[in-house]
């Protein structure tokens, strides 16, 4: 080969936290655990097993969002009642969100409930 032909090496990877299971931003750590400070949720550092919240005996909100509620319930009736609670705090800022539905939400959006079932 000719002086200037051969590629340099790919850079290193870069190690990341994993990602918060609600919001999906990437979490912090320390080696001891991994923490989501908007969800304000921890997780142990192997990744097993559930997290926790970071404020145990606060209320949960109550925001709920129906995002299929638009549509027709007998050729959907499997899907259209579905309702996901927001998992933070009462009283949070920023969007809602749920580990089982895809984005989050405010009081703003179409289809959201006024407050838990």
């Amino acid at each position: 080969m000719t002086e200037g032909t051969t590629r340099p090496a790919p850079p290193p990877l870069i190690h990341r936290n994993p990602e918060c299971p609600l919001c999906c931003d990437e979490t912090s750590g320390d080696g001891t655990c991994f923490w989501c400070a908007y969800c304000g949720a921890t997780w142990p550092v192997t990744g097993d097993g559930d997290g926790e919240w970071s404020d145990v005996d606060a209320a949960r909100c109550t925001s709920v969002i129906r995002p299929f509620v638009e549509y027709d319930p007998v050729k959907y009736q499997g899907i259209a009642g579905t309702r996901y609670r927001c998992y933070l705090d009462a009283g949070h800022d920023g969007k809602h969100t749920h580990p089982d539905h895809v984005y989050g939400w405010t009081a703003a959006d179409a289809c959201v409930a006024d407050e838990a079932a």
